[in-house]
Formats: C-alpha cells, sequence, structure tokens
C-alpha cells in the first residue's frame, strides 16, 4: 500500500493583493486609531465577536468608522462631522448585542 500526501498552502483569497495595497498607503484602522475613541468590550473571544460588535456600533447614528486594535482588545469608534460621541447609545447598542461595555480607554 503506498500512502501519498499532498500538501497545500491554504491564505485567506486576496492575502497577497492586500499585501501590495498596503505598501505606501496610510491604513484605514490606524486613522481611525488615531482619530478614534477607544473602548473595552468584554466578551471578546474570536472575530466573529469582533464584527458583531462592530456592526452593533455602527448602527449607532452618527458613527463613521469602527476599528479593533487586536494587541490591545480596544475598539475605535470615529464620529462624522458635527456628530460627538454618545457613550450612552453605543454602550446600549453594545449591550443590546449580547457583549458588555467596559468604557472608555485612556488615550496614550
Amino acid at each position: 500500500m503506498m500512502l501519498i500526501f499532498v500538501s497545500f498552502a491554504l491564505a485567506c483569497p486576496g492575502e497577497e493583493h492586500a499585501k501590495s495595497d498596503k505598501v505606501g498607503k496610510v491604513d484605514a484602522a490606524s486613522v481611525s486609531q488615531a482619530n478614534g475613541n477607544p473602548i473595552v468590550v468584554g466578551g471578546i473571544s474570536c472575530s466573529h465577536c469582533v464584527e458583531e460588535v462592530k456592526n452593533a456600533i455602527k448602527s449607532v447614528e452618527g458613527v463613521k468608522d469602527v476599528s479593533y486594535d487586536t494587541k490591545e482588545n480596544v475598539f475605535y469608534v470615529v464620529m462624522k462631522d458635527g456628530y460627538s460621541f454618545d457613550e450612552v447609545k453605543i454602550k446600549t447598542a453594545i449591550e443590546k448585542a449580547g457583549y458588555s461595555y467596559k468604557g472608555l480607554k485612556n488615550k496614550n
């Protein structure tokens, strides 16, 4: 009996394209982090959780962008021009999605 092993290199679709697109460009997440309100959310255990929380936050009127820093476990919320950060509305949206709002994180 002969066994044949085949190895496949698996990667996310478009990974190489995505890497080349970042050369010489500013990453949108870094812009959000520089301009956003950093918040901490409890109950995040996977990328699906991150997406659920991002969508919940984006549903709040006036939210322009949301990014997540995996190293710091912090969401950055950027508001549209003319809107101010409403912590109560953000907290309510997060809790309605089933996660716990832990508060604002001090920017360093």
